[in-house]
Order: structure tokens, then C-alpha cells, then sequence
């Protein structure tokens, strides 16, 4: 996301906007204001802190529609807002064409069971779960998921280290596990013990059978492979004065076994890095992770052949 951002080059940070049992801890709660949307939305964009409310705090009817409030009692009331409006009594909001337009939108709304706070944060701030995507039909019951969110794996690597995860990778020994350590002008993702440990999820091409509903097309070959190189490079420089160093390729799916499906534009240049540090002793291993809605589990994991 932070990439992204960099990308666009956007003046204000995007606001993500959830549901949470409760108003966090330390949030501005709104109260004042009738159209209580962009009252929470430029709050958090001129203060950079997050903002919530609750439907009991909401003065709008159509913010608890919006929102997907239950029980709320004049659902073409709403409607008229959105569209029309009532002559002499409400202006509209001309969002929609008209009343029927919009009741069919307002009624297309997901409507929660409790009242839970709604809070607006700036992304960086959201309390986000597992991003994960699945290629099964909508109507499948369990569904098989792919997880897509590289900073979280990093936490998955993190927790099995600490707890004894990956003792055929790192032995058995009682090893302190630090993050992000500084070498060269690179930051490798762990150092245990006398191991340093680079963690790569690999996204680009996903190792799985595509079901016939899905859709495919061609994608500009990849080329930004600076950052790897440069951690690469590290790895096999932490090996002057320490004894191993582990490149570890992390799926969030069942993955067979990696390999390059399609090269990247500078395919020739890491190949010939990912050479070198096979001959200077890096390690490669791959570990596979399985993603619910509701946990993340270690499937395996095994050294691999080649880099």
C-alpha cells in the first residue's frame, strides 16, 4: 500500500473506513453534526487521527442506511433524499435518478446485525484482518483461500520462529529472534541467533490450478527487482562473519514448489546474483502457509534444491 501511495503521489493519506465491536480506545468520537459522513471523514483527514461513531450517535437516518445500521424505519425516506427529494420539504441529493433508483440501491445495502461503532481511519492507522482472495464461486460454502498480504507474512515467519516453528531450519536452540537488522546499506528481515534471514512472498504468478469461470489476461513483464538484489546482495555479504544465511520464500497457499513462471525484464542480472549466493552458501528454503477467516496455519516447509 505504502508503494501505491508513492506511486499516486496523493496530498492527503486515504481513509479507510470499518466496523469494530466498540469505538477504539483513544479515537474522536463524533457527535456533532447532521450529515455525519464528511464530518468523520474531513476530521480524519485534517487531524490524521482516526474517528468513530455509533448509531445512537448518528443524528442522519441515511448515514445508519449507508453505514448498514439495523432497524432503520423510513427506507424511502432515505430514498427521497437520494433522489428527488420532497418539494418545499427536503431538497434531494440528486445521488440517484430517482426514488426507485435509489431504493433499489438502499436495499442492495448489507445490514448488520448489532450495532457496532463505524470508524474512519487513515489507512496506515485502519485495523485491517488477513487480505486473502479466493478463485472459488461465490456460493461455495469453504472456500480456499490465497493470502496476498506480504507485510503479513512476515508476522507468520516471526511467530513460528519465536515459538519453535521451524527447529529443522533454525535447530533447536534457544535463539532471540530480531527484526529488521541493519547490514550494509540493507535491512535483512531477521537475524537469529547467528543466522540472518530474508523473507520473500512472491505474488506476480500464483502457483494454482485457474478454475474455467475465471478470467485471465497477459500482464507487463515485472521489473522491479532493485530491492531484491540489493537484499540478495546483503545476505551473501552477512556470510563473511557469520555462519549461515537463509533465503526464505513464503507462500500463503499451498505452494508446490516455486519457480519462475515468466522472467522478469531483468531476469539475467538476479539470476546471476541468486548463482552467487547459492555459491557463497546461502541457503533457500520455502514455507507454506494455509489462510482461513479465522486463522493462519503452517502447512510445511523444506529446503530447497536451487535458489
Amino acid at each position: 500500500m505504502s508503494k501505491l501511495l508513492e506511486y499516486l503521489k496523493l496530498e492527503y493519506e486515504p481513509v479507510a473506513i470499518y466496523r469494530a465491536k466498540d469505538i477504539p480506545e483513544g479515537m474522536t468520537i463524533q457527535t456533532e453534526g447532521f450529515c455525519s459522513v464528511p464530518t468523520l471523514l474531513f476530521s480524519v483527514v485534517k487531524t490524521g487521527k482516526p474517528a468513530a461513531s455509533t448509531k445512537d450517535m448518528l443524528r442522519c437516518p441515511n448515514a445508519k442506511v449507508g453505514y448498514g445500521f439495523c432497524g432503520e424505519e423510513n427506507p424511502d425516506g432515505s430514498a427521497l433524499f437520494l433522489s428527488c427529494g420532497i418539494e418545499g420539504q427536503m431538497p434531494g441529493s440528486k445521488k440517484k435518478k430517482s426514488p426507485y433508483h435509489a431504493r433499489v440501491y438502499i436495499d442492495g445495502l448489507k445490514s448488520y446485525e448489532n450495532d457496532d461503532a463505524i470508524v474512519f481511519a487513515p489507512i496506515s492507522q485502519a485495523i485491517r484482518e488477513v487480505e486473502a482472495i479466493s478463485l472459488d464461486l461465490p456460493d461455495r460454502q469453504h472456500k480456499r483461500w490465497i493470502g496476498i498480504n506480504q507485510n503479513a507474512a512476515n508476522r507468520y515467519v516471526e511467530h513460528y520462529l519465536k515459538n519453535g516453528g521451524f527447529a529443522d531450519m533454525i535447530g533447536n536452540g534457544s535463539h532471540e529472534v530480531l527484526r529488521e537488522q541493519k547490514i550494509g546499506i540493507s535491512k535483512l528481515d531477521f537475524r537469529v541467533g547467528d543466522t540472518y534471514l530474508e523473507v520473500k512472498t512472491p505474488l506476480q504468478q500464483l502457483q494454482v490450478e485457474i478454475p474455467e469461470h475465471i478470467k485471465t489476461k497477459k500482464v507487463t513483464p515485472f521489473s522491479s527487482t532493485d530491492r531484491m538484489v540489493k537484499h540478495v546482495t546483503e545476505l551473501t555479504g552477512s556470510l563473511a562473519d557469520h555462519q549461515r544465511a537463509i533465503f526464505l520464500t513464503c507462500f500463503l497457499y499451498d505452494n508446490p514448489g516455486f519457480r519462475v513462471i515468466e522472467r522478469s525484464t531483468n531476469y539475467k542480472q538476479v539470476s546471476a546474483v541468486m548463482k552467487k549466493s547459492k555459491t557463497a552458501g546461502v541457503e533457500t528454503w520455502q514455507v507454506n502457509y494455509e489462510i482461513s477467516p479465522t486463522q493462519v496455519q503452517l502447512i510445511g516447509y523444506f529446503k530447497r534444491a536451487e535458489l
